[in-house]
Order: C-alpha cells, then sequence, then structure tokens
C-alpha cells in the first residue's frame, strides 16, 4: 500500500536521501496546521508545488511505528484518549494552592465572618473542589470504563471490492485488563504501536512478552495484552478487507469524469484531487457521498488557500487540533490525517485520488473484552486510477557486471 511507510524516505532523480525527515510538499499547507518538523518554507503560491520526481518515497511495504501517519495517528490517539499525565511543576503548583486555599484563605475568611469553627467544615468541601480541579488539569475525562478510540485508513485501488487496512487503537481501562485482539483470518497482523516516551513510565517493559497465536482455525489471536489502571496500550494493526465494491470512476451522461460510491460505506467530506500534467494539481469538492451515490467532477486549480476552505470549516477535519473542549470530545479529530495524506502522497500526472472519511467501522479486528464506550473514525483513500507509466529507465544504484560484445567463450565439453 501506498501510505504505510509515509515520511521514511525520499529520493530524487540525482540524488539519494535516506530517512529524510522533510517529504516532498505536493500541496500547500493550510494556514493554522501545525509546523511540520524540520520542513522547508512554503513556495509561493504560482511556484510549482513539486519539480522533482519521486522514484520511491516511504517504502510501500514498510511497518513502520515512526513514519509520518503512525506519529500524526498516536498523537491524536493521545489528545482523544485524554489522558496527560502533569508534570511536576503543575503538582507542586496545585499542591500549594489547595494548602493556601485550605489554611490561611480558609481560616481569614471565617475570621472575618466571626464564625471560626466553620473553617473545618469547609475543609471536605474544599478537598471535593481540589479533586474536580487536579482532574480538569490533568485532563481525566474519560470515566472509570473500557474505552476503546479507533483511527483507521482504508486504501483502495481503481474499482476494486478490496482494500488495505491500517488501524491505529488505544486501548484504555480504569483497572488492569488482560485483552485478547482477534482476527477471523490468518493474513492480519496486530502489534503494540512504539512509543519511546510510554515505554520509560511502562512497569517492567523490558520484561514484557505478548503471545501470538497463528495457524488456528478461527484466524489470528494476540493475548494477553495486558492494560495497567487507568493507563492506554496504543496498536496497530494490517488487514485486507472485502467491501460490496469499490469507489468507481466513470463518465457522466455529459461526457465529464464521474466518481460512483459502491463500498457500502457513507462518505463524508470528499475532495477529489487530480493532476492534468507535471506540477499542476486542481480538486474538486465532492463532500457527501453515499453508497450508491454518484457525482460528476468539476476540477479547479489548487491555489494556496482555496483547497482547505471545506475542511477548516469543521472542527473534525479542520488541520489545526480543536482548542475548544465542547468541539474536541464531540467528534473525533481527524484533520491531522487527512492533511497529512493530502500533503505528502504523491500525485503523478494524470493520477486522480478522493480523500474523505467515513463514521464507519470496516474491517474485522474483535477486541475482548468488549468495550464500554467506542469513538472510531476511519480515513478512505481511493486512487480513482492508475498513473500512466512511464518510461523503463536501468536502476542507476544497482551494480551491474560489464559485458563485453560479441562470443563469450564456454570451458568444457558441450553437446551437440
Amino acid at each position: 500500500a501506498l501510505l504505510r511507510g509515509q515520511a521514511d524516505e525520499a529520493y530524487e532523480a540525482d540524488t539519494v536521501t535516506a530517512f529524510d525527515p522533510s517529504p516532498p510538499q505536493w500541496l500547500p499547507k493550510p494556514s493554522g496546521a501545525a509546523r511540520d518538523f524540520n520542513m522547508p518554507a512554503l513556495p509561493a503560491e504560482n511556484e510549482p508545488v513539486a519539480d522533482f520526481e519521486a522514484v520511491r518515497w516511504g517504502g510501500a511495504a514498510a511497518w513502520s511505528d515512526t513514519a509520518g501517519l503512525s506519529q500524526e495517528a498516536l498523537s491524536t490517539l493521545k489528545a482523544a484518549a485524554g489522558i496527560e499525565l502533569p508534570t511536576r511543576s503543575t503538582i507542586l503548583y496545585l499542591l500549594t494552592g489547595y494548602l493556601i486555599c485550605l489554611v490561611p484563605l480558609n481560616w481569614l475568611l471565617f475570621k472575618l465572618l466571626g464564625r471560626l469553627e466553620f473553617a473545618w467544615l469547609a475543609a471536605p468541601l474544599l478537598a471535593l473542589v481540589g479533586v474536580v480541579v487536579v482532574t480538569r488539569v490533568a485532563s481525566l475525562d474519560i470515566g472509570f470504563a473500557r474505552r476503546t478510540t479507533e483511527l483507521s485508513i482504508l486504501e483502495l485501488h481503481d474499482s476494486y471490492p478490496r482494500g488495505h487496512l491500517t488501524q491505529f487503537i488505544a486501548l484504555y481501562t480504569s483497572l488492569s485488563t488482560n485483552y485478547a485482539v482477534e482476527f477471523p483470518e490468518n493474513g492480519s497482523v496486530v502489534l503494540p504501536m512504539g512509543d519511546f516516551a510510554r515505554a520509560r513510565h511502562r512497569a517492567a517493559a523490558a520484561l514484557r512478552t505478548v503471545r501470538s497465536n497463528f495457524g488456528r482455525s478461527s484466524g489470528v489471536a494476540l493475548e494477553p495484552l495486558t492494560v495497567y489502571s487507568n493507563s492506554t496500550e496504543m496498536l496497530h494493526a494490517e488487514q485486507v478487507v472485502g467491501l460490496p465494491g469499490g469507489i468507481v470512476l466513470g463518465q457522466s451522461a455529459s461526457q465529464r469524469p464521474a466518481v460512483k460510491n459502491e463500498t457500502g460505506l457513507p462518505l463524508h467530506a470528499c475532495v477529489v484531487l487530480h493532476s492534468p500534467a507535471a506540477g499542476a494539481i486542481e480538486f474538486c469538492w465532492v463532500d457527501e457521498l453515499t453508497p450508491g451515490k454518484a457525482f460528476t467532477l468539476d476540477f479547479t486549480p489548487v491555489t494556496k488557500n482555496n483547497l482547505w476552505q471545506r475542511w477548516e470549516g469543521r472542527s473534525s477535519t479542520q488541520a489545526a487540533r480543536p482548542e475548544s473542549e465542547t468541539d474536541a470530545h464531540d467528534s473525533l479529530w481527524i484533520g491531522g490525517l487527512l492533511h497529512e495524506i493530502a500533503r505528502k502522497t504523491p500525485l503523478l500526472p494524470g493520477q486522480m485520488r478522493l480523500i474523505g472519511y467515513t463514521d464507519d467501522r470496516p474491517g474485522d479486528l474483535e477486541v475482548l473484552p468488549a468495550e464500554d464506550q467506542f469513538d472510531g473514525r476511519c480515513v478512505v483513500v481511493a486512487h480513482l486510477n492508475s498513473p500512466p507509466l512511464g518510461q523503463v529507465q536501468p536502476d542507476r544504484w544497482i551494480l551491474s557486471r560489464p559485458v563485453t560484445s560479441g562470443m563469450v567463450p564456454l570451458e568444457g565439453e558441450l553437446d551437440d
């Protein structure tokens, strides 16, 4: 799949750079988005977006927890799970503020009221207020339950009814729980997601073992996966899923390009990107694409700001993470993933790509025991057509043995 190892490597026509943290920018960056790590300045409005040929970018078959998409999904899941451990300075500030309110301010207030004995009655109330404040500051707003948060990417090609599904899953539990992750077929894989920051705080991280069962009649299972009390475990899963159909690129009655959704998934906030020529990109907003619906495409050239207007109008798809607590929790924010895919995935001349999302849950992954709360969203990336193949050229990075012209003498006896 094209997106799996996104942003791991970048190849230019004449030079090779391993692990380049600055992948090519195929589309302009939306205003308000977080700055990419070590990313060069944006091109001017009329400057070509891509001025070199991407021979291979990211390692198409690589499993990576450090690629751009994986890291974007990991940061989104951390924010959605709501667990953010307070720093030492925050704890000291909270403790100091609580003691100041409990002793001098509490005593002074009831001293002025002339009812100093009530200061003892106010102490338990101040303790409850302190609990609420600490909960708000630490963002421990998940509740005492099992919760699953899932971000997934479904990648489709042409009109094929099968797609590659990448899932990033956060399992939270208030009490230590041994989970089992199961697939009904043997072609799927799942592993705990690597995170060096969490590994430093995980109990007995160096001694932890996970058992995976293969060859069973019921498929693949990963168990036991222990999640400790009030903590979150991240998972990375890959599988190929079957759908009723694909996203078909055809023509309308007016001989204009059109797309039809035959996947059975209701798609939202859809945009189709098209590269009519090298260095040129145009787009068409589709928005809602319900199952069985067809939409005629009318493309507009991309400028620096016109592409992102529809996504910026929704809190769940805007480039910057919502600052409002209501917006952040009413819907799972996927703007980071959408912009990561749209801006950094190569779009070759002649190619069309649809990007949107669905609130449905494709795939057959099952987590046991079942969660009490679930929040998930799936980004859909459909490569509507295959780009025309370029001229075949030799690989300059492979050392070839020179071959002399003419007949090569052979040793030994030969049969006629």
